[in-house]
Order: structure tokens, then C-alpha cells, then sequence
């Protein structure tokens, strides 16, 4: 069976890699700031002097317009529990679906669906406007 190491060992061996670790980093800043002086150099040789500041315009938020939700209604459908209605009944003939599923089976039940209205119709156009269309054709 090994022997197990000292604690004075495993300190010794944490300080020898603190050590190594503390020269590469010493290393790669040395590297970094040979780096720096050179394109320092060649940068003041290519670059000119800038006198004007350039100011950076803040674009503007724009805000959303926010959508009317749309109106639904609710109506029964009759079909079987997970799948798509088989057909639909207005909301006041209740009766009629629960007397639909029935007819159809037990597998068949009534449930709420909800549906987006309808739009009105609009108003009928003036019977006045109807002769000028019909007269300038």
C-alpha cells in the first residue's frame, strides 16, 4: 500500500504549482504588453488626428399598437373525448346536442367550444346611393 503524503508535502506541492501558474501569467503579460507597444507604434505612423467628437444618435423605442382581442362566443360540439367535434349546435340548443350524443352512442359527449363571432353585417347602402352607381355605368 503507498504511503499517504504529508501534509508538509501536499503544501509544498500546492506553493510549487501556485508558482508555475504565477510565471506563465507573468509570461503571457509580458507577451501582451510587447504586443500593445508595437501596434502602438504602427498605429501612430497610419492613424490621423481626429479633432471632431462623433456623437452616437440614440435610436427611439417605438412602441407596439395593442391588438383588440377578438371576440369569441361559445357553441356545443358533440363528439368523442381528445378528437375534433363531429358537429356543432348555437349555444341555446343545448338540448339538441345532448339528444345528438345520445343518438350517436356512449363514446359520443357534449362539450363547450369556443369560436370567434361572426362579423355584423353592415347596414344596407342608401337607397339613394344605388340609382347614381347604376347611372354613371
Amino acid at each position: 500500500m503507498p504511503r499517504r503524503s504529508s501534509n508538509s508535502n501536499r503544501i509544498a506541492r500546492a506553493a510549487a504549482e501556485a508558482d508555475a501558474t504565477a510565471k506563465e501569467k507573468m509570461a503571457k503579460k509580458a507577451a501582451k504588453k510587447a504586443a500593445k507597444k508595437t501596434v502602438k507604434k504602427t498605429a501612430k505612423k497610419t492613424t490621423k488626428k481626429v479633432t471632431k467628437k462623433t456623437v452616437k444618435k440614440v435610436a427611439k423605442r417605438t412602441t407596439r399598437a395593442t391588438k383588440t382581442p377578438q371576440r369569441m362566443k361559445i357553441i356545443w360540439g358533440v363528439g368523442k373525448p381528445g378528437l375534433a367535434p363531429v358537429s356543432h349546435y348555437a349555444y341555446r340548443d343545448r338540448a339538441a346536442a345532448d339528444a345528438e350524443a345520445k343518438r350517436k352512442g356512449d363514446e359520443f359527449m357534449v362539450r363547450k367550444v369556443k369560436v370567434p363571432m361572426e362579423d355584423e353585417p353592415d347596414a344596407e347602402p342608401d337607397a339613394d346611393a344605388e340609382p347614381e352607381a347604376a347611372a354613371k355605368k
